[in-house]
């Protein structure tokens, strides 16, 4: 857990994190998919509400929640550039 932040805080980016995660894989994109598991959060298969014990490893990438947000967004504004003309596009 980081120092700077309080556990409320802590908890609340993990649960960002949770959230980004489940969200990248229901995009069904293959490549945005290995590039979030790759530089994101490793694979743990898809969850509804945080357990503590998915409180605890979500809390481990909090120091990297930064890059990890920054990674979200590029993959959310590629997936909305490429659905953007298509029919039924949702960006």
């Amino acid at each position: 857990m980081s120092a700077e932040l309080n556990v409320a805080q802590v908890e609340s980016r993990a649960e960002c994190l949770m959230l980004m995660d489940n969200l990248v894989r229901h995009l069904n994109d293959e490549d945005d998919q290995t590039g979030w598991l790759m530089n994101g959060v490793p694979d743990g298969g898809p969850r509804i509400e945080m357990t503590p014990e998915q409180k605890e490893y979500y809390g481990q990438f909090v120091d990297d929640f930064e890059e990890m947000v920054n990674l979200f967004a590029r993959i959310v504004r590629r997936v909305c550039f490429k659905t953007r003309y298509e029919p039924g596009g949702f960006c």
